[in-house]
């Protein structure tokens, strides 16, 4: 607060300045930070909240697409041997009925 004092002789008219302290201001800017609800710590908190929900929905669904990216691979690797295994039966036989040819040609 301020006053301008004015002689005893003058007519009586002055001015008073009213201005708040630092505390006051530093109050006005904690309870804009921290008012429950609205203040800027709250929605900082809820924005880093939705970003989290956010990261985990593409966790999980990166986890679903890993798993049946996982059971194709492992359909086609199950139907791969089963080719090798009648392929390798097939080389068996057809080496035995060679090996059959070549015993009656001999």
């Amino acid at each position: 607060m301020k006053y301008d004092r004015v002689p005893a002789n003058d007519v009586a008219e002055g001015s008073v300045t009213v201005t708040r302290g630092v505390a006051a201001n530093l109050l006005s800017v904690i309870d804009q930070i921290t008012s429950s609800g609205d203040g800027r710590l709250d929605r900082r908190i809820k924005a880093v909240q939705d970003q989290v929900t956010n990261i985990k929905n593409r966790v999980t669904d990166i986890d679903k697409r890993l798993l049946l990216r996982k059971e194709q691979l492992f359909k086609r690797f199950f139907a791969m041997e089963d080719r090798l295994g009648t392929l390798n039966a097939n080389g068996q036989f057809l080496s035995s009925q060679l090996a059959g040819l070549s015993n009656n040609f001999l």
